[in-house]
C-alpha cells in the first residue's frame, strides 16, 4: 500500500495506490488500498521505480572537494585487491539502499568492476545491476595523464590505462578490445535453410572444384538417398521462403533470449561484436537480393560496404588477398564463444543444485506409460522422469526403443580449423588481436572468427558440408578430412597469409604448433528447420520430447529453442503476445496457474511471431508430408 507513487516521471504523482507483486515481479497497479496475502504498509512513503546512476566509480572513494585528488586515487592503484573489492561491495550496496538499482560505472583503475558485476548478477553478493567499463576511454593527455596529479614522474607507471588511445582508429580498437574481455556466429539475419533454389545445381558444380562448400560421399544406404530426395524437394522458391522466414523468426527470438539469460546470470559470451558477410564477385552479391529484402521486411538495420569501406571499418583486413565486391553488415549480428558460455552456464547450474551425469553411456530411451519416460544407462541403471528431452543431435532417434519415429534427421558433417595463439605467426598475430569482426565468406560458406579471451587470441575457420554415411558414428575417410582441412586453410590464408597448414602425419605433428582440426556431425532435416516438441501425437499424454536438428545454426537458435520447448512442456503460453503457439496440450489450464508456470522461466524478450507447428516433429510423422 503506497501513499505516494511515481510510476511514470512524465505523469503526476499517484496517491493511495496498491502495487501488486507476484513471484517477485510487479504485475499491476490499482487505485486505492486492496487486500492481499501479504501487505507492506508504505502509506507514509514515496515509492519510485529503481533509479539509475549514470556516472559512478565504485572502486574509488573520491572526495570531489579534495585538494589532493592523488591521495584518493592511490588506494585504487596500490591497495591490496581483496580490501578494494570489499570496499567496492559496500559502496555498491550503499547506492542500492539509496534507491539506485542500476549503476553505470565509467572507469575503474582497480580492474575489479567486471568481477563485481558478475558476482552481483549471480547472487553471490547483494547489490545493484552494474553496466561497466573498467578503463576510462580517453585520448592521450586526458584525465589519467600524470601531469594532472602534480606531474610526478614516480607515479607515471601507475597510471597506465588500457582505455587511452590516439585517433579514431586506435580508439575503435581500444573499445573493441574491451568488449572482447567480457566462435560461433549469432547472426539471425544470415540463417537460411540448406535447401535453397539452385542449391542442387551449385552442389553438383561444387563436386568438381578444389575448394568447395559442399561435397558428397555416396552411400549404399537407402536413408541417404531418401534424405537427398526430400532435400531436393525443399529447394522450391515458396518452400524455401517459408522455411527461411521460420528460421529467421526463431533465431531472432533466440538472440533476445540469449541476451536475457546472459544478463540475468552475469554470463559473458561475446568474442566480437560485429559480423560481415563478404561477397567475392558481383554475381555473388546479386544473389543476396532475397536476403537483403528479408532484412528490410524485418526492419533490421543493415548496410552494404565496399571493399575500401570494409577496410576502413576493419583496418586489420587490409592485407587480405582475395577479390571483394561488397560486404553486408547487419546491426546486432555478433559472434561468441559457445563452449565458454556453456561451461559458465553449467557451473551456475551445478551451484544451483543440478544433478549431472557426465561421461555416461546411454543404452536406450523409451516411454513407460502415458506420463512416464525412461532412460536406460549402459551400466543397467534406469532413470525415470515425468518429462525426458532428447537433445542428442544425430543420435536422438537412434536411442529410441520401440516404434521408430520417421523424422529424417541426418548427420551432415561440418569441419573447422583453430589456430591457437602459439601457432599463429608473429607477422599475423598483431592484426588478429585487432580484428573486431567475424567474417562469412559467402562463396565458400566458411566463417572466419577471432576468439579473444583472457588476453589471448585464436582464429577459427569453420564451415563446409559433407553428405556422407548415414550413421553419426561412421568414420569419414582420411582423404576427405585432409581435403576439408586444406580448403579451410587455403580460404583462411587468403585473409591472413602465413598461417600454418594442418597435418595428418602423426610423425611430424609435434614438430611445431599446428592448427587443431575438428570434424563433427550437424543434425539436419531436409527443410533446414529443427524439430522442437512432443514425440507423441497427443502432447498432453507425452513425457518424451525432442529438441534437435538445428544443423549449423545451433548456437544461433539454442536459447530460443529451449524457451520454446520449456513452454510446451509446462503447457504455458509464452508471455509475449506476438509469440503464436499452436497445438498446446488440450487440457485446460487456468490463467493463474499458466502465469505461475511461465514465470518459472523468467521474463521473455519481445519476439517475432513463431508458429510452433513449423518446428513440430508431427510435420514429418504425417503420411502426406512423408
Amino acid at each position: 500500500h503506497v501513499g505516494h507513487l511515481i510510476a511514470d516521471p512524465s505523469q503526476p504523482v499517484r496517491e493511495r495506490q496498491s502495487v501488486l507483486i507476484q513471484s517477485g515481479k510487479i504485475t499491476g497497479i490499482k487505485d486505492g488500498y486492496v487486500a492481499g496475502d501479504t501487505v507492506v504498509d508504505l502509506k507514509q512513503a514515496w515509492v519510485t521505480p529503481g533509479l539509475i546512476d549514470m556516472h559512478t566509480h565504485v572502486t574509488i572513494d573520491l572526495d570531489v572537494h579534495s585538494k589532493n585528488p592523488l591521495a584518493d586515487f592511490m588506494p585504487a592503484y596500490l591497495g591490496r585487491p581483496v580490501p578494494r573489492a570489499f570496499a567496492s561491495v559496500a559502496r555498491a550496496q550503499a547506492l542500492q539502499q539509496r534507491g539506485f538499482t542500476t549503476l553505470r560505472n565509467l572507469g575503474d583503475p582497480a580492474s575489479i568492476t567486471y568481477d563485481l558485476a558478475r558476482a552481483i548478477a549471480a547472487g553471490l553478493v547483494p547489490g545493484p545491476r552494474i553496466i561497466a567499463s573498467e578503463p576510462q576511454f580517453e585520448t592521450t593527455g586526458g584525465d589519467y595523464a600524470p601531469f594532472n596529479f602534480g606531474g610526478r614522474a614516480d607515479v607515471e607507471p601507475l597510471f597506465k590505462n588500457r582505455g587511452t588511445c590516439s585517433g579514431a582508429t586506435d580508439c575503435e580498437r581500444a573499445i573493441r578490445d574491451e568488449v572482447r574481455r567480457g566462435a560461433g556466429v549469432i547472426a539471425p539475419g544470415y540463417v537460411a535453410p540448406f535447401a535453397s533454389p539452385g542449391a542442387a545445381r551449385k552442389a553438383f558444380i561444387n563436386l568438381f572444384q578444389e575448394d568447395r562448400a559442399f561435397s558428397w560421399a555416396p552411400s549404399a544406404s537407402a536413408s541417404q538417398w531418401h534424405w537427398l530426395l526430400r532435400w531436393l524437394s525443399q529447394g522450391k522458391q515458396t518452400r524455401y521462403e517459408r522455411n527461411r522466414a521460420s528460421m529467421f523468426a526463431l533465431a531472432t527470438y533466440s538472440q533476445a533470449c540469449l541476451h536475457e539469460v546472459a544478463n540475468r546470470l552475469g554470463l559473458s559470451y561475446r568474442s566480437v561484436p560485429a559480423y560481415h558477410v563478404v561477397f567475392r564477385t558481383k554475381e555473388d552479391f546479386e544473389r543476396s537480393q532475397s536476403l537483403r529484402q528479408q532484412l528490410n521486411n524485418a526492419g533490421l538495420v543493415h548496410r552494404v560496404l565496399s571493399r575500401d569501406e570494409l577496410f576502413t571499418f576493419e583496418p586489420s583486413l587490409r592485407d587480405a588477398r582475395l577479390p571483394i565486391e561488397a560486404a553486408l553488415q547487419v546491426q546486432g549480428d555478433e559472434a561468441g564463444d559457445c563452449r565458454a558460455f556453456v561451461i559458465k552456464l553449467w557451473e551456475q547450474l551445478m551451484a544451483g543444485g543440478m544433478h549431472w551425469l557426465g561421461s555416461t553411456a546411454v543404452d536406450s530411451i523409451s516411454t513407460v506409460s502415458s506420463s512416464l519416460s525412461e532412460c536406460v544407462l549402459a551400466d543397467g541403471r534406469r532413470l525415470r522422469a515425468k518429462h525426458l528431452i532428447l537433445a542428442a543431435g544425430p543420435w536422438s532417434l537412434t536411442l529410441l526403443k520401440g516404434p521408430k519415429h520417421r523424422i529424417p534427421i541426418y548427420p551432415i558433417r561440418g569441419f573447422s580449423l583453430t589456430w591457437d595463439e602459439a601457432s599463429i605467426p608473429a607477422s599475423v598475430l598483431p592484426r588478429l588481436r585487432q580484428l573486431g569482426t567475424a567474417l562469412m565468406d559467402d562463396r565458400y560458406k566458411i566463417a572466419i572468427t577471432p576468439l579473444h579471451s583472457d588476453g589471448t587470441s585464436s582464429l577459427r575457420a569453420a564451415g563446409m558440408a559433407l553428405l556422407g554415411p548415414p550413421a553419426a558414428s561412421d568414420r569419414i575417410a582420411l582423404a576427405r578430412q585432409r581435403e576439408a582441412a586444406n580448403t579451410l586453410w587455403r580460404i583462411a590464408s587468403q585473409w591472413f597469409s602465413g598461417l600454418p597448414q594442418a597435418t595428418f602425419d602423426q610423425a611430424n605433428s609435434h614438430a611445431r604448433a599446428l592448427p587443431r582440426f575438428w570434424i563433427g556431425s550437424r543434425p539436419m532435416l531436409p527443410d533446414g528447420l529443427p524439430v522442437i516438441g512432443s514425440l507423441s501425437q497427443h502432447a498432453s499424454q507425452s513425457g518424451l520430447w525432442i529438441n534437435s536438428g538445428h544443423g549449423s545454426t545451433g548456437w544461433a537458435m539454442a536459447a530460443g529453442s529451449a524457451y520454446l520447448l520449456a513452454d510446451l512442456i509446462l503447457g504455458a503460453l509464452p508471455s509475449c503476445d506476438s509469440l503464436a503457439v499452436s497445438r498446446l496440450p488440450s487440457k485446460a489450464i487456468g490463467s493463474a496457474s499458466l502465469e505461475a508456470r511461465s514465470n518459472r522461466l523468467g521474463a521473455r524478450p519481445s519476439a517475432y511471431p513463431i508458429d510452433t507447428m513449423d518446428f513440430s516433429p508431427l510435420r514429418w510423422c504425417r503420411r502426406a508430408q512423408n
